[in-house]
């Protein structure tokens, strides 16, 4: 059958299944300039600051603070504030 095809110029016909309508075709020359390359170093931040903020979100969650109160200028100082600090920063006392 190849044969034929090919020395006809014929192309072997397109056999649509059911899957074939939940995918698109892929036109390389459209994806060529849509590479995108993964960063390692992106993925892993991306991992750390999810971490971050479950811990935030459960303690959020477990004081009774107000999820929209995470959106306050003053808590995204704060969380700069303790970032230029470093590790081995103290938790405030209640007598400041």
């Amino acid at each position: 059958m190849d044969e034929v095809e090919d020395s006809l110029g014929l192309k072997a016909p397109n056999i649509i299944g059911p899957m074939d309508g939940y995918a698109n075709k892929i036109n390389p020359e459209i994806m060529e300039g849509r590479e995108k390359k993964v960063d390692l170093n992106d993925v892993v931040r991306k991992e750390r600051i999810l971490g971050c903020h479950k811990f935030i979100s459960r303690w959020a969650y477990k004081t009774a603070i107000p999820f929209h109160a995470l959106e306050d200028d003053s808590f995204k100082m704060m969380l700069e504030v303790v970032g230029q600090f470093g590790t081995g920063l103290p938790p405030p006392t209640g007598i400041l």
